[in-house]
């Protein structure tokens, strides 16, 4: 349940910092690292429930999703200003969900074979921990470039 947990942070995160991930000044990297992150996290959480159905409902439910994690990088990959560790974590992600889409093909034709299911565990670890990695970038508010123009919320004050 970890998943669960983690899914909370992320819409805390988005509840305090909302004008800079979802407002009308937010860019579209605010907006993918969110998205990407609550992707993962929903993928780990429900191939992390699947495992306990069997290893068909698992196979099936680790294809699907793992497809459904490259759809939605694909989609978010139209952000223009990405920066350097999105690009980096977005290529651990395509890895990730390219690895479970094939264990779980190979735990659909093959039943369940202990590499493949390493794999998949593997893979869910690494979804996890990018996750967590994009939701803290969103709760420090350093997930855009240094050269962006900064929101109301995050300028600087002088005074201070």
């Amino acid at each position: 349940m970890a998943a669960a947990s983690l899914i909370g942070l992320l819409f805390v995160t988005v509840a305090i910092r909302p004008e800079t991930i979802f407002g009308a000044t937010a860019r579209s990297v605010e907006r993918t690292i969110a998205v990407s992150a609550f992707v993962a996290l929903t993928n780990a959480f429900f191939i992390s429930l699947a495992a306990l159905l069997g290893h068909a409902v698992f196979g099936i439910t680790v294809v699907g999703f793992g497809l459904a994690g490259l759809v939605s990088l694909w989609m978010l990959s139209r952000a223009r200003d990405q920066t350097p560790a999105n690009i980096l974590m977005a290529a651990v992600s395509i890895v990730a969900y390219l690895g479970q889409v094939v264990a779980g093909a190979l735990i659909v034709v093959f039943g369940p074979l202990d590499a493949a299911v390493l794999g998949i565990a593997l893979a869910t670890m690494f979804a996890f921990a990018i996750a967590l990695a994009r939701a803290w970038l969103l709760l420090q508010g350093r997930h855009s470039s240094p050269t962006a123009p900064r929101s109301d919320s995050q300028a600087i004050d002088p005074t201070a």
